[in-house]
């Protein structure tokens, strides 16, 4: 009977593991697809759809070509993710004919091009360098070229003259 009882109780440890290595791999999962959406073009480009697609680049009077063509939110998920797992090949093939058959043209065709196939950023703050201490790109160390105002580079050229603003505020 003893052997029977602990063989019961392993029967449910095992039982109790196998339960929550599956719910480890449905959260590992989740998370991965969250980060996956934050940074890759899929994410990116089409988080809120094709009508948010179409009103951020300003393309709403193709809304109804879009939904003629069959694109809606699933078929352009589809194909965003085939352009994160193939950008210079499938991908770009596909926005291809998305741009063929909803009849973008132009300008419109380029924006979205340029949106579905821009690379994610490599920074998650999407800033052009800088820190979070603010000391900034250059580190603040006065790399600045300066006014290009020509009263400034009158008074620079000519040690007793002043500029015109510093002339207005000492005469307020």
């Amino acid at each position: 009977a003893g052997a029977a009882a602990a063989e019961a109780a392993a029967a449910k440890a095992a039982a109790a593991a196998a339960e929550l290595k599956a719910v480890t791999m449905a959260r590992v999962a989740a998370v991965e697809a969250k980060a996956r959406e934050s940074t890759s073009v899929a994410g990116k480009a089409i988080r809120g759809g094709v009508a948010k697609l179409l009103a951020d680049l300003e393309l709403t009077q193709y809304a109804d070509a879009f939904a003629n063509a069959g694109y809606d939110d699933d078929r352009l998920r589809e194909i965003a993710d085939v352009v994160d797992e193939d950008r210079d090949g499938e991908g770009t093939g596909l926005i291809d004919t998305l741009i063929e058959e909803t009849g973008l043209k132009g300008g419109s065709a380029v924006k979205l091009r340029r949106r579905l196939l821009e690379p994610a950023k490599a920074g998650s703050r999407g800033t052009d360098g800088g820190s979070t201490n603010g000391s900034g790109k250059s580190g603040g160390k006065g790399r600045g070229g300066g006014s290009n105002n020509s009263a400034d580079a009158t008074a620079k050229q000519q040690p007793g003259a002043k500029s015109k603003a510093v002339a207005k505020s000492k005469n307020k």
